[in-house]
């Protein structure tokens, strides 16, 4: 009974998107480490309710058209979902007008992923080969944006290499997703796995993640603990990309793929 009801919570907590929405705050926070910036408590609380309504409206939601059906909403998460509102708006007035701004395209982009787009009948996640940067570049503006807007910093050097890192990083963490979706997934959307095979892309995924590490080393000044945790992290993903397979286990993608950031985040604060 006891495990049962474990079980069910822990079920919760991936489908109600907290796990999803821990996992884009920790890169929020591990920007604001690596960039040396003071933590925002309220931009990363901000960040967390915004994503998991987004992710709830776009896994709930999804529009019969583009032929992926939504899946079911049970009566617990549309509560939580809509408790998570009231401390959304609270922490949207903390924002500046940019960062509201550009969270709210993001948003727009988030839901235009299972939704029709304007001059289209299919969503972003139907147009060919689109899938897979969509998700990198919301992920990539949302934690390394908009802590540089909120505290009116400079874009500069440091801050492009961190994007760049972060788009590699993300894309490689959806391999997983996309290998345990080959079964599922048209060849219209030509994901990686479909386009180069599953073996290739394992691999693909091991070499996009060295490169994010050598560019670690790019940064002014080098900060030697940051650089040698991204390299375990580094090391630790790519085991996980090579361990992806077709038939995976129920939470292999959906938690330990999507704790990845957290347990970075969680290094970090360590150090």
């Amino acid at each position: 009974m006891v495990r049962q009801s474990a079980k069910q919570l822990f079920d919760f907590y991936l489908n109600s998107s907290i796990h999803v929405a821990l996992a884009v705050t920790a890169f929020t926070a591990i920007t604001m480490f690596n960039l040396r910036m003071e933590i925002d408590y309220n931009l990363l609380f901000f960040v967390f309710f915004s994503t998991i309504i987004g992710y709830n409206i776009t896994k709930y939601s999804g529009s019969h058209e583009s032929g992926e059906e939504p899946q079911p909403l049970s009566k617990s998460i549309l509560i939580f979902s809509l408790i998570c509102l009231l401390p959304l708006f609270y922490f949207m007035y903390t924002q500046s007008w940019a960062v509201i701004i550009v969270s709210g395209l993001m948003g727009l982009m988030t839901v235009s992923y299972s939704w029709p787009v304007l001059w289209r009948r299919s969503n972003l996640r139907d147009i060919t080969s689109l899938k897979i940067f969509v998700i990198a570049f919301v992920w990539s503006t949302v934690t390394v944006v908009l802590p540089l807007l909120a505290k009116h910093a400079a874009f500069g050097i440091n801050a492009l290499i961190e994007y760049g890192q972060r788009f590699v990083f993300v894309l490689v963490l959806t391999l997983p997703f996309d290998i345990r979706d080959v079964r599922f997934d048209t060849y219209q959307l030509a994901t990686i796995p479909q386009i180069i095979g599953i073996k290739r892309s394992r691999v693909f995924g091991v070499f996009l993640l060295c490169l994010v590490a050598a560019f670690e080393f790019s940064k002014t000044p080098i900060l030697i603990d940051q650089a040698l945790i991204l390299i375990g992290v580094s090391i630790f993903t790519g085991f996980l990309v090579m361990q992806s397979v077709v038939q995976q286990t129920q939470y292999y993608a959906s938690f330990w793929v999507e704790s990845v950031p957290i347990i970075w985040c969680a290094l970090l604060f360590l150090i």
